[in-house]
């Protein structure tokens, strides 16, 4: 699938690169090393059903972190920058000082991580990316990019920054069948997913693989809220693209499998359905696989996924819908019908 991409140029990376004990290349000898920002696929168009924000990392002010280390036949790696921050800015264009200059020889590994706040972890470097994330209420994505360049073989044109979402997207629609009933959402939670993980990422190819979680219980709740008065409590339209209430969560890339005997995750929610004068609590598991080319597998949220949960209101039953998808195109959708009493 051919991603769409954003591309920045201009993006001038400069400070003096020095080797271990060896003699300094003048300015005018090498270029000025120099990358390119980009964001991989068409990533966060306005939607109902994807993440919005076009801005989050396009955007004046936004700050990335970078890693840069070189290495060379018999000697050891040089780092070239240590979470160097590079800042975008009015016109787009990302700058940092002081400068660096590439050297004539040499395997360069970049990493690169938005936002800056991220917790970078012991051990990070141009070749390995290590990020302790955990899932806040401010409900933010974490972008990470990686690229090498051989200066011998490759020169020192821009090297492209390429940044790929690391967690999944996940965002609950409701809906009513008929304009004859009113349903009006007065809570709201996940519960049992984790939400505390470790990013480790030494390639470029991103996945499930790449996140850790052993030992990091999963949480009884996560995105909870509650109408503090019926005034608060959220209407259910006819239609999931008028649905705002649920705002978008970027959470750790997981299995929605567990251990048997181990409580499942699932979202919880609480409707008052035709004004009666108590709420009606409602917990759906979330499922846990999907059937693909004829076959049963494993759901999972993924890094860079988008899963969309249709919750349609009914007076008999709550139909249960997942749209799995990339975060530019459809891959699968999954279905399953819960009673409503």
């Amino acid at each position: 699938m051919a991603s769409k991409r954003f591309i920045l140029t201009g993006f001038v990376l400069a400070a003096l690169l020095t080797g271990c004990g060896k003699e300094e290349v003048a300015p005018e000898v090498m270029d000025s090393l120099s990358l390119s920002v980009t964001r991989e696929g068409d990533t966060r168009a306005v939607s109902s059903v994807q993440p919005d924000a076009a801005d989050y990392l396009i955007a004046a002010g936004n700050k990335i972190g970078v890693y840069g280390t070189v290495s060379r036949s018999g000697q050891d790696d040089v780092q070239v920058f240590t979470k160097q921050t590079v800042t975008c800015g009015e016109d787009l264009e990302w700058t940092y000082s002081p400068l660096k200059y590439w050297k004539p020889s040499g395997v360069y590994n970049f990493k690169a991580v938005f936002p800056l706040s991220a917790n970078i972890l012991a051990g990070t470097s141009g070749k390995r990316l290590l990020v302790g994330h955990v899932i806040t209420s401010n409900h933010c994505d974490l972008l990470v990019a990686s690229a090498q360049r051989n200066v011998a073989t490759q020169g020192t044109d821009p090297v492209e920054l390429k940044f790929k979402h690391a967690c999944s997207a996940v965002r609950f629609l409701f809906k009513k069948e008929s304009a004859a009933d009113t349903y009006e959402l007065s809570a709201f939670k996940l519960q049992n997913l984790r939400i505390a993980g470790t990013l480790d990422l030494s390639g470029d190819a991103l996945t499930l693989d790449n996140w850790h979680t052993s030992g990091m219980a999963p949480a009884a709740e996560v995105m909870a809220w509650t109408a503090a008065s019926a005034a608060d409590r959220k209407d259910i339209p006819l239609s999931y693209d008028d649905f705002t209430a649920v705002p978008w969560a970027y959470m750790i890339p997981q299995t929605m499998a567990v251990q048997e005997g181990t409580a499942r995750p699932a979202v919880t929610f609480s409707v008052v359905f035709n004004g009666e004068p108590t709420s009606v609590e409602i917990t759906l598991p979330l499922p846990d696989s999907y059937e693909e080319g004829g076959q049963t597998v494993p759901a999972t949220w993924e890094p860079g996924k988008v899963y969309t949960y249709y919750i349609n209101l009914k007076p008999s039953r709550v139909a249960l819908t997942v749209h799995v998808t990339e975060w530019d195109s459809e891959t699968l959708v999954i279905e399953d019908d819960v009673i409503f009493d």
